[in-house]
């Protein structure tokens, strides 16, 4: 059904050419969902083309290059939740699943460190649905100047990482200036957001089930079963 929909010519992920009497901005806490033009909201050759050049951020060698310094994270992470004396309440999402998938996200993307508390702070704001007209708008102008100055910051000072590479198909005129900000609010998002969800279903699921983490022990080839089986508690 999802296949169908996602390919049918008259069902369209595009507000613009999709909603009757759309005016960009109209309802602002939906601003990053709607107004972007990214590929969570286009079709066809745009979706494909905005795709491929994100795709490039995700090549092989990029990912494997990623694993210690993601290792490097968890163990440290890990390491802090032992400080805690046995038996104590911690909250596994501001103490884990919620730093290790923002952290990854951030150096991908290229964050700097004193760029990243607001950058995170703006995201998570734009998970708020219950706000009022006004401040949703507050949240949107947030958002764009944030995203602005780090594509400023790549922009006098590239390196290795998915902003530095958009910015050079921005310069190639291949990717607009709203495809650019789009795609990073998309990526900085998707790529955080979804993850600690997906972190925290998992974890749940294992801890209130011994047999299954014994299971997941014994065999960590299914470990990739673990996280389909959280994905689907997400959907």
């Amino acid at each position: 059904v999802i296949r169908h929909l996602l390919t049918h010519p008259h069902v369209s992920k595009d507000a613009r050419q999709s909603w009757p009497g759309y005016v960009p901005g109209a309802i602002p806490w939906l601003h990053a969902w709607v107004d972007v033009k990214s590929m969570f909201t286009s079709d066809g050759a745009d979706h494909q083309r905005l795709k491929t050049l994100v795709g490039r951020a995700f090549a092989a060698r990029r990912i494997d290059a990623m694993r210690p310094a993601i290792a490097a994270i968890v163990t440290s992470l890990l390491d802090n939740l032992t400080h805690h004396p046995p038996g104590a309440v911690v909250d596994l999402r501001e103490r884990f699943t919620y730093r290790v998938p923002t952290q990854v996200i951030c150096d991908l993307v290229g964050v700097p460190a004193d760029q990243r508390p607001t950058m995170l702070h703006v995201i998570d704001q734009v998970l708020t649905t219950d706000t009022t007209p006004a401040h949703a708008e507050t949240i949107r102008r947030g958002l764009l100047h944030t995203m602005q100055t780090l594509i400023e910051t790549k922009r006098h000072a590239p390196g290795e990482d998915m902003t530095s590479l958009l910015l050079t198909a921005h310069d190639g005129d291949r990717l607009s200036e709203d495809e650019l900000l789009s795609t990073l609010i998309l990526m900085i998002g998707a790529g955080s957001q979804t993850a600690v969800a997906l972190l925290n279903h998992a974890i749940r699921e294992l801890l209130t089930h011994p047999g299954q983490l014994a299971a997941v022990r014994q065999a960590p080839g299914r470990w990739k079963d673990v996280i389909d089986k959280a994905g689907i508690e997400l959907e």
